[in-house]
């Protein structure tokens, strides 16, 4: 007797190389097992089987297991399938022997494939491989090949043995015979579905044998025999096709430890699944969180395969006819009599069907509403309740109020549903009703409504559209109060008249509190639905539309006060009145000269020194500046406070975001302290260290622009820093990048398409561009700054340039730079900085005594070399470096004797950093710091 041994779980088995072409390589270090016979042996060739668990090398426990012997003859044809012959010794130790049928050994050769699965309870556990060799024997013969399936064997034999004995009760005999092999058929095709498929054609062809048999078609056992041959071939012809089948050869290899039956598993969700098996499972999983079956598919990933055990509905299968009542949103027509009506008093619902009928089409069907119908409301019997649900009932034809929680029955429809309370009636159905006359939806609106324009802008009237632009701007809103309710009126929102307001003299302005909208309206018109009044306009009030709201506005852009009162003031010689954002006041600037006020054709000279103090409210955002003529009086006054009997207002002003000021007067004011940061601490122009605003006060304003170094003036920056772009007929431009794309957008504030160089543009062609929304609707409409408006408002705000040359002009467009600088005498008030040091040279040679900013440039004996050769007894050189560098480096340039400028500071350490060296003199800032500030810290 041979003798096998395995380790359960530790023996690896033998690669199957060509899947097509199947044969296992037993020509390998781990596998020992193989089995010899000779050819015709019947039951005497036996092997002792030994099992034990791999680790601690105990025996493997086979109880409660059965023994199939599998194999494909060395003909690679037939097949063997015995459990018949496998005896359990002794299962606590895991030892089984086997007993080879004569039919294992009908061909010499070795098998293709053998071994044993261990089975238990109907499931197959593992499969032990061995190799098989049939040793050639020469004297005998005779023994035909044929496949051999033991669990079919027996039950032919006794197929045979029924129509032998010629039993007259075939059909009980015949009965009793398919349970059994029914029974057996269930047990072997559990395997795979590949069998399964198999054994199932197999079934059908043995049914066939019975009908004959019954027929005494087949009277004899070598009749039934000869069938039974055939249906065996044509079984073991398929399942020879099996190995072919990649799917069916990773099954058997796994010895379908994976294969569950088809019984699907559950857990816990999707991720669970994946993170337990990321390779993949045989079956299918429900995922309990959503009920989805998931089947891993062949593409190598899981598939949700949708609801488990649902209907699915084909799209644009179901039709109105199929929902129930409740399950719909009927439609509905009133009839030629109105809308219905609820009366709050007698809570009832009155359809207003008296001379015509009202219609729903519900689920395809028309209802007629009867003439008349008034429902009754009993939910509202109870005070407390305040909803209720009107509905429809098909199966009564009848309509009635229910409770707002009661369910609604499978042929019941909403209609509608009604709510009461302090604020007023609420009904959401489907159609429009009133309450007791009156539109529903309406706020019970109180009486105290205020309105207050935006912070930036005072709202203006158009006396030729009669359109009322409220100027609310998206961080700056116009807002409504009503009650303790604000409502801020959206940006861009316009009151546009009504038909009658475009002919009638005395006008309602009216703002809707749901929808926000606007809309001015005839006095004879009633306020709309949601709607509050906010001011009543006349529209020829002395000749001038006046609007009677207690807030300021112009009248087509212009001040109606200054225009009514026709107050003028003509400055001293000392310059425009200035007005202090620190103390509120506003000077009127008479020194060494005197100003004038015009007033109804008079003329009143100011005072000097007059100095129009403010009223204390140091809190207020907005002031009156008022005058006595008779008195030649000046005081200034509350927003809210009223003008006296005598007094008349020549100015006020509205502190807005960051202390800018907002004026209404027919003269300019001048503003001192206006900043982002109040009091700002100066940077006076001849500092020993200055202050340097890079691109202007580029943290605010869009850079580069008026605005930005207007900021920049404001914030106490006496230099300004700025680069030259030159249009496509030669204008230059303060725009940093060569494209206007990062700081331009279309005028209708969308991003600009393509790539768009300021070289291909023309100077008239930048109107097409918006150069300041990029930093916020407040800007909009700010133009590109060209270089000479740049210089021209140097001049008059007294500060420094230092403008970049962004690469080497021509000689022509240098000409017209020196041009501009003469022209407004600014020559000593520019310094020309560059990285190509060279680009400088023509500037150099049209104004020798200039000053020239020599940008970057590692710090080396060349660096020195180069500044040497472009220094002159006349010019001023400064070494122009980035703040990165170290100490020690920028100490280096200033032994040198050369003055220093630092580049780009937004932190005060850095300030502090390099302050004690001496020959730096500048230090350019985006604004984040004050850079006096930072000095003294």
């Amino acid at each position: 007797m041979q003798k096998l041994k395995y380790i359960i779980g530790g023996n690896k088995r033998a690669l199957v190389k060509d899947v097509q072409n199947f044969k296992i390589d037993f020509n390998t270090a781990d596998v020992h097992n193989f089995v010899q016979a000779r050819q015709y042996e019947n039951t005497m060739r036996q092997v002792f089987v030994d099992l034990v668990n791999e680790g601690d090398g105990s025996p493997y426990d086979l109880t409660g297991a059965n023994i199939m012997f599998e194999g494909t003859l060395p003909d690679n044809t037939h097949k063997i399938m015995d459990a018949k012959h496998g005896v359990i010794l002794d299962p606590q130790n895991g030892q089984f022997r086997f007993d080879f049928p004569k039919q294992a050994f009908a061909v010499a050769g070795s098998y293709t494939q053998a071994f044993f699965r261990i089975m238990r309870d109907g499931d197959s556990v593992t499969t032990l491989e061995f190799d098989l060799e049939v040793l050639a024997d020469k004297v005998i013969s005779g023994l035909v090949p044929a496949d051999y399936i033991t669990p079919f064997e027996d039950l032919y034999d006794e197929l045979e043995a029924i129509v032998a004995s010629g039993n007259k009760k075939v059909d009980e005999a015949i009965a009793a015979w398919n349970a059994k092999f029914q029974a057996k058929f269930n047990e072997i095709a559990a395997l795979s579905q590949d069998v399964a498929n198999h054994l199932i054609e197999m079934r059908a062809q043995l049914d066939v044998i019975q009908d004959k048999i019954k027929s005494s078609d087949i009277a004899t056992a070598s009749q039934l025999k000869e069938e039974l041959n055939k249906v065996r071939t044509d079984l073991m012809t398929e399942i020879g096709k099996r190995p072919t089948n990649q799917m069916v050869i990773d099954m058997l290899e796994r010895g379908f430890a994976n294969f569950d039956g088809g019984q699907p598993h559950a857990i816990d969700d999707e991720a669970t699944l994946k993170k337990t098996y990321p390779s993949g499972h045989d079956g299918v999983f429900i995922t309990i969180n959503t009920g989805h079956m998931w089947m891993w598919g062949p593409q190598g990933a899981w598939i949700d395969g949708g609801p488990y055990q649902s209907t699915v509905i084909k799209d644009q299968s179901v039709d109105i006819t199929k929902l129930a009542g409740n399950a719909q949103a009927p439609i509905f027509i009133p009839s030629k009599d109105g809308i219905p009506n609820y009366d709050s008093a007698t809570n009832t619902f009155d359809f207003r069907c008296n001379t015509d009928s009202a219609y729903f089409m519900m689920n395809n069907k028309v209802i007629q509403v009867p003439q008349p119908l008034v429902v009754k409301n009993s939910v509202f019997a109870n005070p407390v309740t305040t909803s209720a649900k009107l509905i429809y009932d098909a199966d009564s034809g009848s309509f009635s109020f229910i409770g707002w929680t009661e369910k609604l029955g499978i042929n019941q429809t909403m209609i509608g549903g009604l709510r009461r309370s302090n604020k007023g009636w609420f009904w959401s159905g489907s159609m429009d009703i009133t309450v007791d006359g009156k539109e529903v939806n309406q706020y019970i609106i109180p009486s105290n409504i205020l309105f207050s324009i935006s912070s930036k802008v005072a709202p203006d009237f158009n006396t030729d559209t009669r359109e009322f632009n409220f100027n609310s701007q998206n961080h700056t809103t116009a807002t409504v109060f009503i009650g303790d309710r604000a409502i801020p009126v959206p940006e861009g929102t316009i009151a546009t008249p009504t038909e009658e307001a475009l002919t009638g003299n005395t006008l309602r302005l009216v703002f809707n509190v749901v929808d926000y909208s606007a809309k001015i309206i005839n006095w004879t018109e009633e306020v709309p639905p949601y709607c509050v009044a906010l001011t009543t306009i006349l529209m020829n009030y002395y000749g001038h539309p006046l609007i009677m709201g207690g807030f300021p506005y112009t009248i087509d852009g212009a001040d109606p006060d200054a225009e009514k009162n026709k107050v003028e003031l003509t400055p001293s010689k000392d310059g425009a009145p200035i007005f202090n954002v620190s103390d509120r006041s506003l000077d009127l600037n008479c020194y060494t000269d005197s100003a004038y006020i015009v007033y109804n054709g008079n003329s009143y000279r100011v005072p000097r020194q007059t100095i129009i103090e403010s009223n204390g409210d140091f809190k207020a955002t907005s002031i009156k500046f008022a005058f006595n003529p008779a008195s030649m009086e000046f005081k200034s006054l509350g927003w809210n406070e009223p003008v006296e009997l005598g007094w008349t207002v020549i100015a006020s002003a509205r502190l807005t975001v960051g202390n800018e000021v907002l004026f209404s007067a027919n003269f300019p004011i001048t503003v001192k302290g206006a900043s982002f940061k109040s009091r700002a601490t100066d940077n006076p122009l001849n500092a020993k260290i200055k202050g340097i605003n890079h691109r202007g006060f580029n943290t605010v304003a869009p850079e580069e622009s008026r605005s930005a170094y207007l900021l920049s003036k404001q914030n106490g920056y006496h230099h300004w820093e700025g680069d030259i772009n030159w249009t496509k007929d030669n204008v230059p431009m303060m725009i940093h990048d060569l494209a206007i794309n990062r700081t331009a957008r279309n005028l209708d504030g969308s991003q600009i398409s393509g790539t768009v160089n300021l070289t291909d543009l023309n100077y008239a062609d930048l109107a097409k561009y918006d150069f300041g929304i990029v930093k916020g609707d407040r800007y909009k409409g700010e133009p590109l700054l060209s270089f000479e408006e740049l210089v021209k408002l140097a001049r008059y705000n007294d500060t420094f340039l230092h403008i970049e040359f962004k690469y080497a002009f021509t000689d022509e467009q240098v000409q017209i730079l020196h041009n501009i600088i003469k022209k407004y005498n600014m020559l000593d008030r520019i310094g020309w900085q560059a990285f190509g040091w060279d680009n400088l040279k023509p500037m150099m040679a049209l104004e020798p005594n200039g000053q020239y900013e020599l940008l970057g440039g590692d710090i080396n004996d060349d660096y020195f070399n180069k500044m040497d050769a472009l220094k002159t007894d006349n010019n001023t050189i400064i070494a122009s470096q980035d703040a990165s560098r170290s100490v020690v480096d920028i100490q280096k340039i200033a032994d040198k004797g050369y003055p220093i400028y630092l580049w780009t500071v937004d932190d005060g350490d850095t300030v502090r950093k390099f302050r004690n060296i001496g020959m730096v003199e500048g230090i350019m800032t985006n604004g984040a710091i004050n850079v006096a500030d930072e000095l003294t810290k």
